[in-house]
């Protein structure tokens, strides 16, 4: 039996099959993952897992399901969808500001306006649920060794539980990002197209794979991004200009200036740079641009980010580097880049983990300190007294606490983008006519 043959026969068996032939230690590993995923659940109003984040203490339940419901309900009174008005009707009690385009708040938003709040919140809740039994099928499917162990990733994540509390739709991505690979892999373009679409016009930040797109010449998946693209957002925010001027404050500006040592939310390298930028020079302004100070804390982190971008775009385009790797690397730098990571947005980092190990591309010696660092809660439980839930975080710190609750979750990441380069240049030569 070839390579081939013995792949497409494991892909056929069964969970069950599958579960028996393991390893007596990675059934252990999956059936614990199994009652530690089944606690977030049980405790999603209160409980332990509750008082170990912050946005769990200044974040309400539901807020960002809410949030497209009220969106979808906003759509249907002819109302802008990103900026509330004084005196206009309201669908749910509470909710987060809407942020994405246009598109979710039409292709899911409008169906859970249709409903009451608390029952959209619960049939959403259902559905990311779901989405964890798919992919943990597909992956049982996919990949030929460890198993369970890959399974168990997916349920053995702490910042899952900030996910459902929220009611949030970065599993979503986390799940189209995955079946983009696994289309991406197969070689069927089809999928490919509909499932990195959909995630463009979800959270937008997978608009980094284009390159790896251009480095295929995949123009007519391109042409087709851009098209839905326009037709999908473009009117829309000619009938709301505000709507635009909006999400590109929230979304594109990553460099703005932070104001502070640290700010609520963020578990981005780019936090952890303004943290160590402002340690070194906490007022210094180098020079104004638009009417604005600019201080060592914004050029700090933007130089290394620039570098890192600069590295990532070498390896796609002047090296042989294959596209897994890539394809990696590049959703890897939006944990570098991005400003604003709440500690739930990690869910979406799950898919690369998978891949990594599933497909033996990085020594466990970089997946597993970085997997165990992102999947446990923050410090945030360690350092909070419960006496300060209610107030920001941070204000009773000291430097040395803020340091390691910046730390955390960044250092995971930096691991797994190490591992990664590694990989890509052991892997990968110059292309013809590089220097």
């Amino acid at each position: 039996m070839n390579e081939f043959e013995s792949l497409k026969e494991d892909s056929r068996l069964r969970p069950l099959e599958i579960f028996n032939a393991a390893k007596t230690s990675h059934k252990i590993i999956l059936l614990l993952s199994i009652v530690i995923h089944l606690s977030f659940l049980f405790g999603l109003k209160d409980g332990f897992w509750r008082r170990l984040f912050s946005d769990t203490h200044h974040i309400s339940i539901a807020a960002d399901t809410f949030s497209i419901c009220e969106a979808g309900y906003r759509i249907r009174q002819g109302l802008n969808i990103y900026v509330r008005e004084d005196g206009e009707p309201t669908k749910t009690p509470y909710s987060s500001g809407y942020r994405y385009l246009p598109f979710t708040a039409f292709l899911l938003g409008i169906p859970l306006s249709l409903l009451p709040p608390s029952e959209a919140y619960k049939i959403w809740v259902a559905i990311i649920e779901l989405l964890v039994v798919v992919n943990i099928i597909l992956t049982l499917r996919w990949t030929r060794g460890r198993k369970l162990l890959l399974a168990a990733m997916w349920l053995a994540f702490t910042p899952f539980y900030v996910e459902l509390y929220m009611g949030q739709f970065s599993f979503l991505m986390s799940s189209l990002i995955f079946w983009t690979y696994l289309a991406m892999d197969k070689k069927k373009d089809i999928p490919l197209g509909f499932c990195w679409i959909w995630s463009v016009l979800l959270k937008s930040f997978t608009v980094f794979l284009l390159f790896i797109w251009i480095k295929m010449k995949k123009w007519q998946l391109l042409f087709w991004c851009i098209l839905i693209i326009l037709l999908t957002s473009v009117p829309y925010y000619l009938l709301f200009p505000k709507g635009w001027d909006y999400f590109r404050l929230l979304n594109l500006e990553i460099t703005i200036g932070l104001g502070g040592p640290t700010y609520k939310g963020m578990h981005s390298l780019q936090a952890l740079l303004s943290f160590i930028a402002f340690l070194l020079l906490p007022k210094e302004v180098l020079f104004h641009y638009l009417g604005r100070e600019i201080t060592f804390q914004n050029v700090f982190p933007l130089f290394i980010i620039t570098g890192i971008f600069a590295l990532v775009a070498y390896l796609t385009f002047l090296r042989k580097t294959d596209s897994e790797i890539l394809f990696t690397l590049w959703i890897t730098f939006f944990f570098v880049c991005f400003r604003d990571i709440w500690e739930n947005q990690y869910v979406m980092i799950i898919p690369l983990f998978v891949i990594l190990a599933g497909k033996e591309r990085l020594p466990l010696g970089y997946i597993i300190p970085a997997f165990i660092l992102i999947a446990l809660p923050s410090a945030y439980g360690v350092f909070q007294k419960p006496e300060h839930f209610a107030d920001i975080y941070e204000k009773h710190w000291t430097s040395l606490m803020r340091g390691i609750y910046h730390l955390q979750k960044p250092l995971g990441v930096v691991i797994l983008l190490i591992g990664q380069v590694r990989e890509a240049f052991i892997s990968s030569s110059p292309r013809s006519g590089a220097k």
